[in-house]
């Protein structure tokens, strides 16, 4: 069973990799393809950084289980990064064809 603390390490790790990349979709769309803001307002919110109250409370958590879980916690959070790399790699390569 995934601990909520390894699904907080995966977000916690994850989310801010997932923005920068919505962030420079959206900015690609909007300078190279006319987008509006409107449009692209799907990718904007995704960009926004994680509340700090999240980050902290979830920070306190993943603390208290990283003594019992470490590689736990690190499985969950470099399987994220490999998921999210292979969702990019496939609309990269569908952007091709």
């Amino acid at each position: 069973m995934v601990s909520d603390a390894e699904i907080l390490t995966a977000l916690l790790i994850d989310l801010p990799v997932w923005g920068a990349n919505c962030s420079k979709i959206s900015s690609i769309l909007k300078k190279n393809y006319g987008f509006s803001e409107k449009s692209c307002i799907f990718l904007d919110k995704l960009a926004c950084p994680l509340p700090e109250m999240f980050v902290n409370k979830s920070k306190e958590l993943i603390e208290i289980a990283i003594l019992e879980r470490e590689k736990y916690l690190q499985t969950a959070a470099r399987l994220i990064l490999d998921y999210e790399l292979c969702f990019w790699d496939t609309i990269y390569k569908h952007s091709i064809n």
